[in-house]
């Protein structure tokens, strides 16, 4: 497989900037889903890789159905946690559960409670937030934030 040019490159950073910049979705995840599909054109429909037009186009479907895959995962999230962290637990046992979390997990439920930004802002909004604020305010890197993230659903799912 030949390499990209600076300009692809350019031309698909554009593509995954817009939609960052409209969804709040991390660059790096919209920037691989925009590679990807340029490679599956590559592989598949060489001879429309000239119409830039074509390639946009498909570019922009496959960044939707990501973007609309990760709206509904994070709906789903949002809700669990609010659910667990304010609804579902009893509130005498709420320290008890707090206090089982690890620290990251503390951090995380830290921001989505007491935060009222992330609390006002729709759900697939709020992720974007919460990785924001756990790369400014706790230092974390990208690897820790996904892997928080994902424990922080499974403690969620288990306790729901």
């Amino acid at each position: 497989m030949r390499q990209l040019t600076a300009k692809e490159i350019n031309f698909l950073q554009r593509a995954a900037k817009s939609f960052n910049q409209t969804t709040k979705i991390e660059f790096d995840d919209l920037f691989q889903e925009a590679a990807l599909q340029y490679c599956e054109l590559i592989k598949n429909k060489p001879e429309k890789i000239i119409d830039k037009t074509f390639v946009y186009a498909c570019i922009r479907n496959k960044l939707i159905n990501f973007v609309k895959k990760e709206i509904k995962n994070e709906n789903l999230y949002l809700e669990e946690v609010n659910q667990v962290l304010t609804k579902t637990i009893n509130p005498k046992y709420f320290f008890e559960f707090y206090n089982s979390l690890s620290k990251s997990l503390k951090q995380i439920t830290n921001l989505v409670l007491f935060s009222d930004k992330i609390q006002e802002l729709p759900p697939r909004l709020a992720r974007g937030l919460i990785r924001k604020e756990l790369k400014e305010k706790y230092h974390w890197k990208k690897q820790e934030i996904d892997s928080g993230i994902n424990n922080m659903k499974k403690v969620v799912s288990e306790t729901v």
